[in-house]
């Protein structure tokens, strides 16, 4: 019978400089299972379980309640693990908070593929990309809105996940900047300021009308949002 093999960074302590680095590094460590085995894929599965259901618990937590308001405990609690789960997989509670905003990276991308993959002309590319970014409907999409504004306030106050989570979104900007360029392309005309200027000024509007629309819902709707972002590029609609 084989053992599993963890290769891991040591836990980060959380008042150390770079704790939230190193616990990313923790969170993104692999298992390795020598030989492949039916026991070390289980164990795999149950870790990637533990791990799944802690992140989706503290993401609902987090973004309902703040992250200062929520503890290990109750994370745990809400994934119905144990707390000590928590730090084997993350380390710290920062270490599940990078883990929750990689998660949100990841589920925002993949959506924005499949609805622009969709998207057959300017006017639906442009809603398409609201809605992803910004405007997500129902419980799941409400919770994912209040996490983002946690997040900017805990990374307001914490300088190495303030720099987390501007990679991310100068990620999204670089994606942003090259699906301009070809949507200038396909009309046949181009944009009003560079690829990089224009994209972060559409993911600012987006990003403010996000919270708008979350303030008051009747004051900005998606037709309007639409709108603004094509004003934005220069390209017209359709």
């Amino acid at each position: 019978m084989h053992r599993a093999i963890v290769v891991r960074p040591p836990r980060p302590v959380e008042t150390a400089p770079g704790a939230f680095a190193r616990a990313y590094e923790r969170y993104i460590a692999l298992p390795i299972y020598p030989g492949g085995n039916s026991l070390g894929r289980t164990q795999l599965e149950r870790k990637a379980d533990t791990r799944e259901r802690l992140v989706r618990a503290a993401a609902e937590l987090f973004g309902s309640l703040g992250f200062h308001s929520v503890s290990t405990d109750a994370v745990a609690a809400r994934a119905d693990r144990t707390s000590g789960a928590v730090y084997a997989h993350f380390g710290s509670k920062q270490g599940l908070l990078l883990a929750v905003l990689e998660e949100w990276r990841s589920e925002t991308a993949a959506d924005a593929e499949v609805e622009l993959d969709a998207a057959t002309d300017l006017d639906a590319r442009t809603e398409a990309l609201w809605r992803t970014l910004s405007s997500r409907t129902g419980e799941r999409g409400d919770a994912w809105l209040m996490l983002e504004m946690e997040l900017w306030l805990h990374a307001a106050r914490q300088p190495e996940l303030r720099q987390l989570l501007a990679e991310r979104y100068d990620e999204i900007r670089h994606e942003m900047a090259h699906a301009f360029e070809e949507w200038a392309a396909t009309a046949g005309s181009s944009l009003a300021s560079p690829p990089d200027e224009m994209s972060t000024l559409v993911l600012a509007l987006l990003l403010g009308l996000g919270l708008q629309r979350r303030m008051e819902p009747e004051s900005v709707s998606d037709e309007l949002a639409g709108r603004g972002i094509r004003s934005l590029l220069g390209l017209g609609a359709g």
